[in-house]
């Protein structure tokens, strides 16, 4: 007798990963994404030091905040003109 219960079979087929195929990002589309972000990192990074440096914040302090604007460049543009636009002007 097999000791494996035979209702719980179809539970686990659903749970089966199916095999597809996918086409691979064309390598132009991979270099452009890489790029666009890249610049919005360095322009983050600009702002973030450049406002922080006109509060007078330490160095350390200025490092850290161009680290995180690095890291979330679109929304820490974002955040920079609906927020800090006027004071950092």
């Amino acid at each position: 007798m097999n000791s494996f219960p035979m209702n719980l079979v179809p539970a686990v087929a659903l749970f089966r990963q199916k095999e597809t195929y996918s086409e691979p990002e064309p390598v132009w589309l991979k270099a452009l994404s890489t790029i666009t972000s890249t610049l919005f990192a360095i322009v983050a990074v600009y702002l973030s030091w450049q406002c922080n440096t006109k509060f007078d914040h330490p160095v350390i302090l200025k490092i850290a905040f161009a680290v995180l604007a690095f890291l979330f460049g679109p929304l820490y543009i974002a955040y920079y003109y609906l927020f800090r636009f006027d004071a950092c002007r």
